[in-house]
C-alpha cells in the first residue's frame, strides 16, 4: 500500500461512517473502563467497580462506530483475551503506568498474549494510563519496562494517557485507525507527523526497532 493509498483510506474514514471492533485488555485497575468512559465523554469516576467478564459498548467517534470490549483483567479471565483479540484490527493494551508493583506482571501477560499464533501481525497500541499520578513512569521508562523495544513482528504504537484528565484521549481512535492502515510490509513506522507520540520506529526492511 502506497502512502497515497493509505492517505485516501484514512480520508475516506473521515467522510463515511465505519464500524470497528476493538478489545481492551490489561490487568485489573489499569483503567480500561475509565478509558471507554473518556472516549464516550461520560466523565471520570473514582468509584468504578472491577469488570467481571467481558462487556461491550458502542461509541461513535469521528464517523466511526467503535464496538469496544471491556475485558476483565483478573487472572481467571486472562486466558480468554486471545479469543477476544482475534480478528481485531488492532490490540489495545492498557497499563497502569503508576503501579510499579504490577508492571512486571502486566509486561508478562502482554508478551504471553502476543505469542499466540492467532494474533500474529495484529498491530498493537499500548496505553500507559494514569500519567497524572505521582510516581508514574515517563514514556521512555515505560516503553523500556514493558519490553516494547523487543516487538519487531508487528506495528507498535505507545501513548501515555490520563483518563482522569483526558490527556491524549482524542488521539487514541486516530492511532488505532492509522495502525490498521500501516499493516503492509512496504510501510515503515517512522511517520512522526502521523503518530507524533510514538517513541520508536520499526524499519520493516531491516526488521529492527530504532529509538528516536
Amino acid at each position: 500500500m502506497s502512502l497515497w493509498e493509505a492517505s485516501l483510506s484514512w480520508l475516506r474514514g473521515l467522510l463515511f461512517k465505519q464500524e470497528m471492533e476493538l478489545s481492551l485488555m490489561g490487568l485489573q485497575n489499569a483503567g480500561k473502563t475509565a478509558l471507554i468512559n473518556a472516549v464516550d465523554n461520560v466523565g471520570y469516576s473514582e468509584d468504578l467497580d472491577p469488570t467481571i467478564g467481558f462487556h461491550m459498548r458502542e461509541v461513535t467517534k469521528r464517523n466511526v462506530i467503535f464496538k469496544l470490549w471491556d475485558g476483565s483483567g483478573q487472572s481467571g479471565f486472562r486466558s480468554f483475551w486471545e479469543g477476544f483479540c482475534r480478528d481485531n484490527p488492532a490490540i489495545v493494551y492498557v497499563v497502569d503506568a503508576a503501579d510499579l508493583d504490577n508492571l512486571f506482571i502486566s509486561k508478562k501477560e502482554l508478551h504471553k498474549l502476543l505469542s499466540k499464533t492467532s494474533l500474529n501481525g495484529i498491530p498493537l497500541l499500548v496505553l500507559g494510563n494514569k500519567m497524572d499520578e505521582p510516581g508514574a513512569l515517563s514514556k521512555d521508562a515505560f516503553t523500556e519496562e514493558m519490553g516494547l523495544q523487543l516487538l519487531s513482528d508487528r506495528e507498535v504504537c505507545c501513548f501515555m494517557i490520563s483518563c482522569k484528565n483526558y490527556t491524549n484521549i482524542d488521539q487514541v481512535d486516530f492511532a488505532v485507525r492509522t495502525l490498521t492502515i500501516l499493516t503492509s510490509e512496504t510501510w515503515s513506522l517512522h511517520h512522526d507527523n502521523i503518530l507524533s507520540d510514538k517513541p520508536w520506529r520499526v524499519e520493516e526492511e531491516a526488521g529492527r526497532v530504532e529509538w528516536t
